[in-house]
């Protein structure tokens, strides 16, 4: 994310050598281009983990990290998109400053072995002893709640479920309005 941060900054209109295959367009996303597609429609894409899992791209998510609109044109430079609910610079900002440092090993090992109902996590279910709110994006991981699912079997009841509409993975954290569209549903 970062190096794609940095080539969109520097060489915004310059061809990425990224196929636009996924639209069903000929030629390639400008580096612009490829940055907004990345986060709107991040579900279409492959993924970091995918030549050790064979699965496509973050398969979980429903659409993408970020809520938006990538309108692709037959040349690629008239391509049209932006971002619904965040600000691109917020995004920009954080993702040079946390660069590929965001999601440690650990992390992604159970992340993927819960998803895929594999068993081979190292979370212990039955340990999980006060109530859970667990709260996804619509068009982030959606009503796929594997982790809630996983703590109500363990406990029957135990994790209560929200979905936040028209907001992507990352919005939860970075849109503006988050505090009170989000936030505030963990504040009784």
């Amino acid at each position: 994310m970062k190096s794609l941060i940095l080539a969109s900054a520097l060489f915004p209109n310059i061809d990425s050598g990224q196929p636009r295959t996924a639209l069903g367009y000929p030629g390639n996303f400008t580096f612009e281009g490829m940055l907004y597609f990345s986060l709107i429609s991040s579900s279409l894409l492959d993924g970091t983990a995918t030549p050790k899992t064979g699965l496509p791209g973050d398969w979980p998510l429903v659409q993408s990290y970020e809520a938006g609109s990538y309108n692709p044109a037959y040349d690629t430079q008239d391509d049209g998109y932006g971002l619904s609910v965040s600000s691109m610079c917020t995004l920009k900002e954080a993702g040079l400053k946390v660069g590929s440092g965001l999601v440690p090993c650990a992390l992604y090992r159970d992340f993927y072995a819960v998803n895929a109902g594999s068993g081979s996590y190292a979370i212990n279910w039955q340990a999980i002893t006060k109530p859970v709110l667990w709260i996804n994006s619509a068009l982030g991981y959606g009503n796929r709640q594997y982790g809630a699912d996983r703590i109500n079997s363990a406990h029957p009841g135990r994790c209560e479920t929200d979905e936040i509409p028209g907001y992507g993975h990352l919005d939860l954290l970075v849109n503006p309005t988050a505090k009170t569209d989000v936030w505030s549903l963990f504040i009784e």
